[in-house]
């Protein structure tokens, strides 16, 4: 199963408490990142949460493991759309480099917080194949739209080379997910090399050299 690496400053967070439902919905989808969903028994789930196992206290708030799935899949695509349009709203910056830099840098964070839903989705998908187009576009399509606008913007400047700016967007989200999937599969990035060197060395790539 991919397991979570151990870089990175936010990984050690502690996480506030939060209502019972809440918490059942972030541990299932931990556990079942980590274990796979029929790896994961609902008893390990309420002793996750610190509910006394058998107890009955996880149905008090889903029907069953299928229904706890769905719902913590819908409440990650609810958190990674809330994101998007979060940096929606980041006003344009005037350094063309600068802005792709920050793009990149937001859009690994976003991708480690996004860990445990991508493991769910690589491992389980077949459990839930209405929510597979809506988790693509969620995450991939979105986010790919999103930096398109900022990568036409800086050719249009002459700032990066022109190339065909969303096949550039999608090879920046594709080398964010390989990296992060690679450091949950092996607990740490491969060759140790940490977000921010990769950050940089990416957004080197995509810039390039400006035109003239």
């Amino acid at each position: 199963m991919l397991q979570a690496g151990n870089g990175g400053p936010s990984r050690q967070a502690a996480r506030p408490r939060s209502s019972t439902r809440a918490r059942i919905l972030r541990t299932s989808l931990d556990l079942f990142a980590q274990r796979g969903f029929d790896g994961t028994d609902i008893v390990d789930i309420e002793e996750a949460v610190g509910l006394t196992p058998g107890s009955g206290g996880f149905y008090r708030h889903f029907r069953n493991k299928e229904d706890v799935l769905h719902s913590a899949l819908e409440t990650e695509i609810a958190r990674v759309q809330e994101h998007y349009r979060t940096l929606q709203k980041r006003p344009p910056s005037d350094a063309p480099d600068a802005a792709i830099a920050d793009r990149v840098n937001v859009m690994l964070e976003m991708l480690w917080e996004m860990r445990h839903l991508m493991a769910v989705i690589a491992h389980d998908n077949t459990r839930f194949p209405e929510l597979v187009p809506q988790i693509a576009v969620a995450m991939a399509d979105s986010g790919v739209a999103i930096d398109l606008a900022a990568l036409e913007q800086a050719m249009d400047d002459g700032a990066i080379p022109r190339r065909p700016a969303h096949v550039v967007a999608t090879i920046m989200m594709m080398a964010g997910v390989g990296y992060t999937l690679a450091d949950m599969l092996f607990g740490r990035p491969v060759a140790d090399i940490d977000r921010a060197e990769f950050g940089t060395v990416l957004t080197a790539l995509v810039v390039g050299s400006p035109s003239k």
